[in-house]
């Protein structure tokens, strides 16, 4: 989920995937779109299963005013296998 309460603050919330063999979750950002690349990503986070997690973007993150964002999230696990990106939220 993402919400926009504030002018140039963008929270986005997830929870983990269940598996137990996660080892980090990535957060990806991008200004179109189209599907992100390695490129996009802004933050890599432990991989606590099922844990309700929380990003907050702002100005000091580089968005800027009439720019519509969005953000998507993919796991991996502990042998390096990458899940499929999750739909995008705007």
């Amino acid at each position: 989920d993402a919400t926009v309460d504030k002018p140039l603050l963008i929270t986005v919330t997830w929870t983990n995937p269940s598996n137990t063999n996660l080892r980090s979750v990535r957060l990806y950002r991008t200004a179109s779109s189209s599907t992100p690349d390695v490129d996009d990503i802004v933050a890599t986070y432990s991989g606590e299963p099922n844990k309700k997690m929380v990003a907050v973007w702002g100005k000091m993150d580089g968005l800027t005013h009439n720019t519509y964002y969005y953000a998507h999230v993919d796991a991996v696990d502990h042998a390096g296998n990458v899940s499929a990106l999750t739909g995008r939220v705007s």
